[in-house]
Protein backbone atom coordinates (compact mmCIF):
# COMPACT_ATOMS: atom_id res chain seq x y z
CA UNK A 1 0.00 0.00 0.00
CA UNK A 2 1.06 3.58 -0.98
CA UNK A 3 1.98 5.91 1.86
CA UNK A 4 -0.17 9.10 1.68
CA UNK A 5 1.77 11.54 0.20
CA UNK A 6 2.70 14.95 1.61
CA UNK A 7 1.48 18.30 1.22
CA UNK A 8 2.82 21.57 0.75
CA UNK A 9 2.69 22.53 4.65
CA UNK A 10 3.79 18.89 5.48
CA UNK A 11 6.90 19.69 2.71
CA UNK A 12 7.58 22.88 3.96
CA UNK A 13 8.04 22.14 7.60
CA UNK A 14 10.20 19.48 6.35
CA UNK A 15 12.04 21.57 4.47
CA UNK A 16 12.60 23.49 7.69
CA UNK A 17 13.49 20.73 9.58
CA UNK A 18 15.79 19.15 7.26
CA UNK A 19 17.92 22.81 6.86
CA UNK A 20 18.76 22.87 10.28
CA UNK A 21 19.91 19.65 10.43
CA UNK A 22 21.82 19.96 7.46
CA UNK A 23 23.47 22.82 9.01
CA UNK A 24 24.85 20.38 11.47
CA UNK A 25 26.74 18.12 9.26
CA UNK A 26 29.99 18.33 8.10
CA UNK A 27 30.44 18.50 4.50
CA UNK A 28 31.89 15.83 2.53
CA UNK A 29 30.65 13.38 5.82
CA UNK A 30 29.09 9.90 4.71
CA UNK A 31 25.51 10.26 5.97
CA UNK A 32 23.05 7.40 7.11
CA UNK A 33 19.34 8.97 6.97
CA UNK A 34 17.44 6.44 9.58
CA UNK A 35 13.88 6.44 8.48
CA UNK A 36 14.46 8.32 5.43
CA UNK A 37 10.72 8.32 4.39
CA UNK A 38 9.28 7.02 1.44
CA UNK A 39 10.67 9.68 -1.01
CA UNK A 40 14.01 9.41 0.36
CA UNK A 41 13.74 13.51 0.96
CA UNK A 42 16.82 14.44 2.55
CA UNK A 43 19.63 12.32 0.87
CA UNK A 44 18.41 13.22 -2.59
CA UNK A 45 18.35 17.10 -1.45
CA UNK A 46 21.68 16.78 0.25
CA UNK A 47 23.53 15.71 -2.61
CA UNK A 48 26.36 18.60 -2.93
CA UNK A 49 26.67 18.60 0.91
CA UNK A 50 27.27 15.00 2.18
CA UNK A 51 29.59 12.74 0.07
CA UNK A 52 28.03 9.52 0.31
CA UNK A 53 24.29 9.27 1.47
CA UNK A 54 22.21 6.80 2.29
CA UNK A 55 18.47 6.88 2.95
CA UNK A 56 17.06 3.45 4.62
CA UNK A 57 13.44 2.48 5.53
CA UNK A 58 11.40 -0.14 4.97
CA UNK A 59 8.39 1.95 3.16
CA UNK A 60 10.68 3.45 0.71
CA UNK A 61 8.86 3.99 -2.69
CA UNK A 62 10.40 1.58 -5.59
CA UNK A 63 11.31 4.68 -7.63
CA UNK A 64 13.69 6.07 -4.65
CA UNK A 65 15.34 2.77 -4.42
CA UNK A 66 18.95 3.04 -5.90
CA UNK A 67 22.82 3.84 -4.85
CA UNK A 68 21.73 6.58 -2.58
CA UNK A 69 18.17 4.64 -0.99
CA UNK A 70 17.70 1.29 0.28
CA UNK A 71 14.63 -0.37 1.87
CA UNK A 72 16.18 -1.57 5.21
CA UNK A 73 16.17 -1.24 8.49
CA UNK A 74 18.68 0.65 10.72
CA UNK A 75 19.61 -3.20 11.77
CA UNK A 76 20.25 -4.07 8.36
CA UNK A 77 22.79 -1.68 8.14
CA UNK A 78 25.00 -1.48 11.41
CA UNK A 79 25.10 -5.38 10.71
CA UNK A 80 26.43 -4.53 7.19
CA UNK A 81 28.24 -2.11 7.30
CA UNK A 82 29.39 -1.54 11.12
CA UNK A 83 31.19 2.03 12.04
CA UNK A 84 30.76 2.71 8.37
CA UNK A 85 29.61 6.79 8.59
CA UNK A 86 30.41 9.66 9.78
CA UNK A 87 26.96 10.69 10.73
CA UNK A 88 23.33 9.29 10.73
CA UNK A 89 20.59 11.81 10.88
CA UNK A 90 16.78 10.28 12.33
CA UNK A 91 15.11 13.06 11.86
CA UNK A 92 10.78 12.80 13.10
CA UNK A 93 11.29 8.70 13.80
CA UNK A 94 11.53 8.35 17.07
CA UNK A 95 7.87 9.22 18.08
CA UNK A 96 6.32 6.68 15.00
CA UNK A 97 8.40 3.81 17.49
CA UNK A 98 7.59 1.59 20.20
CA UNK A 99 8.70 3.49 23.07
CA UNK A 100 10.56 0.01 24.19
CA UNK A 101 12.24 -0.34 21.00
CA UNK A 102 13.69 2.98 20.92
CA UNK A 103 16.85 2.48 23.14
CA UNK A 104 18.14 -0.60 20.66
CA UNK A 105 17.16 1.70 17.51
CA UNK A 106 19.63 4.26 19.17
CA UNK A 107 22.20 1.23 20.18
CA UNK A 108 22.28 0.35 16.30
CA UNK A 109 23.23 3.55 15.13
CA UNK A 110 25.67 3.74 17.19
CA UNK A 111 26.86 0.63 15.83
CA UNK A 112 26.99 1.80 12.42
CA UNK A 113 28.80 5.21 13.14
CA UNK A 114 32.20 5.54 13.36
CA UNK A 115 33.87 6.70 16.58
CA UNK A 116 33.25 10.19 16.58
CA UNK A 117 30.49 10.04 14.67
CA UNK A 118 27.18 12.10 14.76
CA UNK A 119 23.95 11.49 15.01
CA UNK A 120 21.60 14.32 14.62
CA UNK A 121 17.74 13.45 15.76
CA UNK A 122 14.92 15.44 15.91
CA UNK A 123 11.05 14.83 17.35
CA UNK A 124 8.50 16.99 18.11
CA UNK A 125 8.33 18.31 21.20
CA UNK A 126 5.44 17.28 24.24
CA UNK A 127 4.24 21.12 23.48
CA UNK A 128 3.65 20.53 19.79
CA UNK A 129 1.31 17.88 20.08
CA UNK A 130 -2.40 20.00 20.37
CA UNK A 131 -1.01 22.31 17.27
CA UNK A 132 -0.45 19.37 15.63
CA UNK A 133 -3.53 17.50 15.98
CA UNK A 134 -5.72 20.54 15.39
CA UNK A 135 -3.90 21.20 11.68
CA UNK A 136 -4.20 17.57 11.28
CA UNK A 137 -7.73 16.32 12.43
CA UNK A 138 -9.39 19.73 12.71
CA UNK A 139 -7.69 22.32 9.80
CA UNK A 140 -6.54 19.27 7.99
CA UNK A 141 -3.64 21.06 6.30
CA UNK A 142 -1.14 18.38 7.42
CA UNK A 143 -0.57 14.58 7.14
CA UNK A 144 -3.53 12.81 10.00
CA UNK A 145 -1.73 9.24 9.20
CA UNK A 146 1.68 10.95 10.44
CA UNK A 147 0.35 12.19 13.68
CA UNK A 148 -1.88 9.77 14.26
CA UNK A 149 0.96 7.77 14.41
CA UNK A 150 2.93 9.17 17.05
CA UNK A 151 2.94 7.17 19.76
CA UNK A 152 4.91 9.23 22.09
CA UNK A 153 6.29 12.81 22.68
CA UNK A 154 9.56 13.26 24.34
CA UNK A 155 10.18 15.67 26.95
CA UNK A 156 13.73 17.02 27.23
CA UNK A 157 14.90 14.82 29.93
CA UNK A 158 13.20 11.85 28.47
CA UNK A 159 15.08 12.36 25.35
CA UNK A 160 18.45 13.50 26.61
CA UNK A 161 18.01 9.95 28.86
CA UNK A 162 17.89 8.04 25.88
CA UNK A 163 21.72 8.44 25.42
CA UNK A 164 23.85 6.42 27.82
CA UNK A 165 26.75 9.63 29.46
CA UNK A 166 29.46 6.51 28.68
CA UNK A 167 28.22 6.10 24.88
CA UNK A 168 27.11 9.26 23.87
CA UNK A 169 28.26 13.49 24.07
CA UNK A 170 24.70 15.17 23.77
CA UNK A 171 23.44 18.25 22.87
CA UNK A 172 20.35 19.62 23.09
CA UNK A 173 18.06 22.44 21.91
CA UNK A 174 14.70 23.42 20.66
CA UNK A 175 13.93 24.87 17.14
CA UNK A 176 10.60 26.07 15.66
CA UNK A 177 9.79 28.49 18.35
CA UNK A 178 9.48 25.25 20.45
CA UNK A 179 7.91 22.98 18.90
CA UNK A 180 10.42 20.76 17.55
CA UNK A 181 13.52 19.72 19.41
CA UNK A 182 16.66 18.23 18.39
CA UNK A 183 19.77 16.52 19.97
CA UNK A 184 23.20 16.29 18.49
CA UNK A 185 24.90 12.93 19.93
CA UNK A 186 28.38 12.68 19.25
CA UNK A 187 29.50 8.74 19.88
CA UNK A 188 32.30 8.42 22.59
CA UNK A 189 34.93 5.42 22.20
CA UNK A 190 35.39 2.58 20.42
CA UNK A 191 33.29 -0.50 19.89
CA UNK A 192 29.47 -0.01 21.11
Amino acid sequence: MRRQRFNPIDRALRWWRARSVLRLVAPGARVLDVGCGSENWLVRSAAGIAADSLGIDPDLEPEFVDDRGRRATIDDVAAAEPEAFDAATSLAVIEHLPVDSVSAHLAAIQRALRPGGRLVLTTPTPRSQPLLEFLAFRVHVISEHEIRDHRHYYTRDELVALFGEDDWHVEYRTFQFGFNQHVVATRRGGHA
